[in-house]
């Protein structure tokens, strides 16, 4: 679906929960006996130790918040219409949801510390660097399952066709991509194509997946040892080609990632975003 669709299944529950009708019901449902400041601050705990390891903690953007309040007539909409259909109980305080809801919204992430949040679902829940289990196993399978089938917008089926990798993107032009048990990464560039996605973003998805092999499904034809194999060249492919995390400051632009299970653990930033990374893969 698209992100603001207002959409339930056949019966009448949000099944997604990325895009706006999930997102606003877990809003109101997430912990919602406890005092909203609370509520919000586990949430930012959460992220933070799936970041844990980047140089830049996630923060909140009291200005987008601003924005999405003052303009998010059709998410007012949307709570609405859960209420009436009976996806938030008679005891959910709506406006509270929907602040809660815009709070969301308004978290702002560096491509290092998402490539990070990346890599800790691509090693089943754990860090990578601080080796805390931060999601359950199941978790993290249920959130793939998601993020593969419809992490993407109105292209997600595309994606899973043409590319086949657990991802999700944002309007803001990042896009996350999870390869389980080998590694996660994180494109940002702002230029968005009719679904809301990342141009090159998906650009550069499409050309990994060709150089690598990097669809889930390639299992049928690639033993897994010769995919991680391959995934292992392209890291230190890239490694020799851009600048280490230990000697960089780039903040939100270009691209990061985070080797799961790799003995030298180097998150990776690049400016440029993912043209750059076209242009060195085709080298």
């Amino acid at each position: 679906h698209g992100f603001n669709k207002i959409s339930l299944n056949f019966r009448n529950m949000p099944h997604n929960p990325v895009v706006n009708t999930g997102a606003i019901t877990l809003a109101g449902i997430y912990r919602d006996r406890v005092p909203m400041y609370e509520r919000f601050q586990r949430i930012m705990q959460t992220y933070n130790a799936l970041a844990a390891g980047s140089p830049n903690p996630l923060r909140f953007n009291n200005t987008i918040y601003l924005s999405e309040r003052d303009s998010g007539h059709r998410n007012y909409a949307i709570g609405h219409y859960l209420k009436s259909k009976g996806c938030l109980q008679d005891s959910v305080n709506l406006t509270n949801t929907l602040e809660l809801y815009f709070q969301m919204c308004s978290i702002e992430a560096s491509t290092q510390s998402a490539s990070v949040i990346a890599a800790t679902l691509a090693n089943g829940g754990e860090n990578v660097f601080t080796k805390e289990q931060v999601l359950s196993e199941r978790s993290v399978q249920n959130t793939l399952s998601i993020m593969y089938s419809c992490g993407m917008y109105d292209y997600s089926g595309e994606w899973a066709f043409e590319i086949g990798i657990p991802a999700k993107s944002g309007v803001s032009g990042l896009l996350i991509l999870v390869i389980p048990d080998v590694m996660g990464m994180a494109l940002w560039s702002p230029l968005l194509d009719v679904y809301g996605n990342s141009v090159r973003g998906v650009t550069f998805a499409k050309e990994m997946v060709k150089a690598y092999s990097d669809n889930q499904h390639q299992n049928i034809l690639h033993p897994f040892s010769n995919r991680r194999h391959q995934i292992t060249a392209e890291h230190n492919f890239l490694s020799r080609n851009y600048t280490s995390l230990r000697s960089s400051h780039h903040h939100s632009s270009g691209a990061g990632s985070t080797m799961g299970h790799s003995p030298n653990r180097y998150l990776h930033t690049w400016s440029g975003a993912g043209l750059r990374l076209l242009r060195a893969l085709r080298r």
